[in-house]
């Protein structure tokens, strides 16, 4: 009897330890979640950050390009020969802001691209950690039942052993008692 206590103790023990183990299993994927969108953020923010200034740049070079145009209009009145070698210098100032802003969104394409694959690459390690974490779910889940089983098959070959005795017992007492009455 002391055994099936035990056992029956051992049980709300076990499934205690599986639910704080279950409890951990889903803090750790909260914070991989948590982890994850931080990720994200940080790469939208930084996205957002880099098209911000991109387009101040632009901005600052529409002014400029303005302010340059300006001035080639206001030599061009003054002397056609200045007005050449103004219209040149502008076009070698276009074709070097226009190379720069180009080269400034081909930097920005490709750190994009390089915050996308990494954001990426996160998503398939917690997807994979998820799975895994589930896999070890189950599986304990399974061992839970198992030993759930255990215990009830255990219990009822204690419960049976312990009738068999009473009966032995029960047959013992009525069989000694019926002797001595018979012996009077």
């Amino acid at each position: 009897m002391t055994g099936v206590n035990a056992a029956g103790a051992a049980a709300p023990l076990e499934a205690r330890d599986l639910r704080a183990a279950i409890a951990a299993l889903r803090a750790e994927l909260e914070l991989a979640q948590e982890r994850l969108q931080r990720v994200r953020d940080d790469a939208a923010a930084a996205v957002s950050a880099e098209l911000a200034q991109m387009k101040s740049t632009i901005a600052a070079l529409r002014g400029e390009l303005e302010r340059e145009r300006g001035l080639r209009d206001e030599a061009v009145r003054e002397a056609h020969g200045a007005r050449q070698a103004e219209g040149q210098q502008l076009r070698a100032t276009i074709a070097t802001l226009r190379d720069a802003l180009d080269q400034a969104q081909h930097d920005t394409d490709v750190r994009l691209r390089e915050a996308g694959a990494a954001a990426k690459d996160e998503i398939a390690q917690l997807r994979a950690t998820a799975l895994v974490l589930r896999e070890a779910l189950e599986t304990a889940q399974a061992a839970r039942e198992e030993a759930i089983e255990q215990l009830t098959a255990h219990h009822r070959s204690a419960m049976a052993e312990l009738q068999a005795t009473v009966r032995a017992l029960h047959a013992q007492l009525h069989g000694t008692g019926s002797r001595k009455t018979k012996a009077r």
